[in-house]
């Protein structure tokens, strides 16, 4: 993964990632109820908007418990909830392939491995 991202409070409404290669880890962490993510695996990415995904068609999962892989190119939104949430996100920029070695290097050497077109092609299936 390129980027890390945390947030506090942030219940997401319906979306696609619009600058994400697509595979993202997720892990939610605080003192709340509710808060589960709603995830559309189904959704082609193609449709015209992002509207057209039924309710029905979701799968509501709770992130508490572990790290999610899911495709952030794909519908995701998040229940709403009560209390202090966190989430920690872990996603690869579409534009990574233009960060400089140094840069590189620098990740590697704090010990977050950076994608490779091979290691992405793997995570997308």
């Amino acid at each position: 993964f390129s980027s890390i991202n945390v947030n506090r409070g942030y219940a997401a409404k319906l979306h696609r990632d619009g600058n994400n290669e697509g595979p993202s880890m997720i892990r939610a962490f605080g003192d709340f109820t509710g808060g589960e993510l709603n995830y559309w695996p189904e959704d082609d990415k193609t449709k015209a908007t992002i509207d057209t995904l039924k309710h029905e068609d979701r799968m509501t999962i709770d992130l508490t418990d572990s790290l999610l892989l899911f495709d952030g190119c794909r519908g995701h939104s998040v229940e709403p909830f009560q209390g202090e949430r966190f989430t920690v996100v872990f996603f690869s920029i579409k534009m990574a392939h233009r960060a400089s070695e140094t840069d590189r290097k620098t990740l590697r050497d704090v010990g977050m491995p950076f994608p490779d077109a091979q290691g992405m092609a793997s995570t997308k299936g």
